[in-house]
């Protein structure tokens, strides 16, 4: 890699068997690579033996199609190894770099990829599909003294010297995995321990923060889902974590054997390690078993956030405390509909939404996540109770390892795991069409059976806050014992009451001290605050933006934000944007233009 040029270059070699006759062309997605040359990798391997290929056809979306003629005499059986030198380009979307005065330690320079949905066509030629599984070893060199890792089992005897002073490092991926989850970061990175299989990798700016952050509770995620999969087990050996610059656009990466996380969830408090759980939670549910396709998103997220929650009901909080947190994900659901339907994007609201030709980060929302995690409960309700659900899952999951799924294949399963164990009408009540295929909110709704004294407790502060006249009557002690997710769960109920008077905003502020390291909680606020017309939280905002980078927080702020003031909307983007992914700067690239 060269950072100067931004650049990747090298070859990678497919090896590749045909599976039926009359298959004689190789085709690989590509998007914004320069093809050098594509040989036949020929016994022994020393020999590589030139072939053709062309590029026929472009997509806006999509990229390149590198098509590859194969070998006369190809049929059913036929095994090759295609090797295609290329580099990668400056609107490569997988890799954000970082010039030394953007990281932490401001001394060297920084890049990590991040290739879900459809971003390792950028990085290298693949079949850029989760239907397409892999094995992996990958060979990399980068500038002396920085540090890489990648999602794949370090060789021991990294890192070794090139002869051009580089560095070399060598890792292989003995699991079968999807072309999203191949991941590579490089850096001046250190790393410590948090656990008997599990180290944090980081800058040494947020080193200490990093280690107090994880070290408690990583371990006792992992083995609480390994309770969860008790024939299964963890299977990928080491679990480790790299915690990425602020400007990373999501909160966590499931990348296997390291877990991308955004600095931003070092709250000091533990409270945002949720997502260490979630992407723990994707070691079984999207990289074990994975979607076939990203119309079956929901195969991932739904199901991970399902299992978070019984994480965190293990770990953190008991019974009530999963209950709450899928109270908190129907709520958001509701929110979040509602927005899509308001701005025409039907579609997006189904579980299963037409894709076909579309970029699937075009459809990025949490429907997938929070619909699908809503239909798994409603599953559980159906056939008796989380044990009897939780069985189901270990023996799906048992009969699909290291494979893929489809919302079919699931529903036969299921059906056919509990046709003697429930009540066949129970069974036959389950609208599974309407559940995947129509848009909006289920008919499901499970607000009824969630609440309890978590959400009762948020309840009497959300009361007071909006009855209070000044807010003279607000104390510290209101919201003292809270976790959290219940202040976060209080400003969304807020945010349905706009405006809020400035007084009151004030005296939140004065008394909760809601700008606080939690950008959850922060970021929340602070939206509340512009779309209520409050300047006074303009500074905060400003911050939030040059400090963050995470989709969530940015995406919701920068539209508050212009809804208050477009041209600071205008000033606060354009002064920020060479530190963020380009999936949030795409997103905003017209907007705010000027």
């Amino acid at each position: 890699m060269i950072f100067r040029e931004k650049s990747f270059f090298g070859h990678v070699d497919n090896t590749i068997s045909v599976l039926e006759d009359g298959v004689n062309t190789l085709i690989l997605d590509t998007r914004a690579l320069s093809i050098e040359d594509v040989g036949l990798v020929e016994a022994g391997g020393n020999t590589v033996k030139p072939l053709l290929f062309t590029l026929p056809r472009n997509h806006p979306a999509l990229g390149l199609a590198l098509q590859v003629p194969l070998p006369e005499g190809t049929k059913k059986g036929s095994q090759y190894t295609i090797r295609i030198t290329y580099s990668t380009g400056v609107k490569s979307g997988a890799i954000q770099w970082f010039e030394p005065q953007q990281t932490a330690g401001k001394l060297h320079p920084y890049a990590y990829t991040q290739c879900q949905a459809i971003l390792a066509r950028t990085l290298f030629p693949c079949m850029d599909t989760p239907s397409v599984k892999f094995t992996y070893s990958l060979q990399f060199a980068c500038p002396d003294p920085l540090i890489a890792v990648a999602s794949g089992t370090p060789d021991s005897n990294n890192p070794t010297k090139c002869p051009n002073g580089f560095l070399r490092y060598n890792f292989k991926q003995n699991m079968p995995i999807p072309a999203y989850l191949v991941a590579i970061a490089v850096g001046a990175l250190k790393s410590a321990k948090i656990g008997p299989r599990s180290s944090v990798w980081t800058e040494d700016f947020y080193l200490k923060d990093a280690v107090f952050e994880f070290s408690s509770h990583t371990e006792s995620f992992i083995k609480a889902a390994e309770g969860i999969f008790p024939e299964i087990g963890y299977l990928w050996g080491t679990y480790d974590i790299l915690v990425l610059p602020t400007a990373f656009p999501y909160g966590g990466m499931e990348n296997p054997q390291l877990t991308f996380v955004n600095a931003s969830i070092l709250a000091g408090d533990h409270s945002l390690v949720d997502v260490v759980a979630h992407e723990i939670c994707h070691s079984w549910s999207g990289n074990l078993v994975t979607n076939s396709s990203w119309q079956d998103f929901w195969l991932n997220e739904g199901y991970t956030m399902y299992l978070e929650r019984c994480l965190l009901s293990v770990v953190m909080g008991g019974e009530e405390y999963r209950k709450f947190h899928l109270f908190l994900g129907y709520q958001e659901l509701k929110r979040v509909t509602k927005d899509l339907l308001a701005g025409g994007d039907v579609e997006f609201t189904k579980l299963r939404p037409y894709l076909l030709g579309i970029d699937p980060d075009d459809a990025f929302s949490i429907i997938p996540y929070e619909k699908g995690c809503c239909f798994l409960y409603y599953l559980e309700t159906t056939v008796g109770g989380k044990e009897a659900f939780l069985g189901w899952l270990n023996s799906f999951y048992l009969g699909n390892l290291r494979g893929t799924i489809t919302s079919h294949k699931m529903r036969e399963h299921f059906l056919q795991y509990f046709a003697s164990k429930i009540d066949p009408e129970k069974l036959k009540s389950i609208d599974w069409d309407t559940w995947f295929n129509a848009p909006g909110l289920p008919a499901f709704d499970p607000s009824s059976s969630l609440v309890n004294s978590y959400s009762e407790s948020a309840e009497k502060v959300i009361k007071k806050w909006l009855d209070s006249k000044d807010g003279c009557d607000f104390s510290p002690a209101d919201i003292a014992t809270f976790k959290p997710s219940q202040v976060m769960f209080c400003l969304d109920v807020i945010n349905n009451h706009i405006p809020v008077n400035h007084k009151i905003l004030e005296k939140m502020e004065e008394v909760y001290k809601l700008s606080s390291k939690n950008v959850e909680i922060s970021n929340r606020f602070v939206g509340v605050c512009l779309k209520s017309k409050y300047g006074a939280a303009v500074p905060a905002c400003e911050k939030i933006l040059a400090e963050h980078g995470r989709g969530r927080y940015v995406k919701y702020l920068y539209n508050c934000l212009n809804e208050f003031d477009h041209n600071l909307a205008v000033k606060n983007f354009q002064a920020n944007k060479h530190r963020y992914h380009s999936v949030i700067v795409n997103a905003f690239e017209e907007k705010l233009a000027k």
